[in-house]
C-alpha cells in the first residue's frame, strides 16, 4: 500500500508545482489586478487536503470493503466542509468583484484533484483487484493438484 501513496504523492506534488505556475504567471503577468493571498493558499489546501483524504482511503483498503466506504464518504465530508469554510472565509475578506474569479479558479483546481484522486482510488482498486483474482487462481490450482 505504501507504494500507492507514494505514487500518488509524486504525482500530486508535480501537479501542484505545474498550476502553481501556472498561477504565478497568470496572476502577476496577466491580471496582477485580482491576485490575493488566497491565490497562494489555493493549491496548498487541495494538495494537503487531497493527500490525506488518499492515504486514509488506501489505508482503508486493507480492512474490510465496508471500511474503504465509510472512511471515503467521510473525507468528502469533512473537505467539502472545509473547503466552504476556505471559500466564506475568502468571500468575507474579499473585494466583491474578486469574487467570480475566485469561484471559477477554485471550481477548476477542485475538478482537477478530484480527478486525480478518483483515478488513482480506481487505479489501486483495479492492481488489488487483479492481484486478488491472480491469488485466488492459484490457491484452486494447488487445491486441485
Amino acid at each position: 500500500m505504501k507504494k500507492y501513496v507514494t505514487n500518488f504523492i509524486i504525482k500530486i506534488f508535480i501537479i501542484s508545482a505545474i498550476l502553481f505556475i501556472a498561477e504565478i504567471i497568470f496572476f502577476l503577468k496577466i491580471k496582477p489586478e485580482y491576485y490575493d493571498m488566497f491565490y497562494t493558499l489555493l493549491i496548498p489546501v487541495f494538495l494537503i487536503m487531497t493527500s490525506i483524504s488518499f492515504y486514509f482511503q488506501i489505508k482503508s483498503l486493507s480492512k474490510k470493503p465496508a471500511k474503504f466506504f465509510q472512511t471515503t464518504m467521510a473525507f468528502t465530508g469533512i473537505r467539502i466542509i472545509a473547503y466552504l469554510i476556505f471559500l466564506i472565509t475568502y468571500v468575507l475578506l474579499t473585494e466583491s468583484n474578486k469574487i467570480a474569479l475566485f469561484a471559477i479558479t477554485f471550481f477548476i483546481i477542485y475538478i482537477l484533484y478530484t480527478i486525480l484522486e478518483l483515478t488513482s482510488i480506481l487505479k489501486v482498486l483495479n492492481i488489488l483487484k487483479k492481484e486478488s483474482k491472480h491469488t485466488n487462481n492459484k490457491e484452486i490450482t494447488n487445491a486441485e493438484n
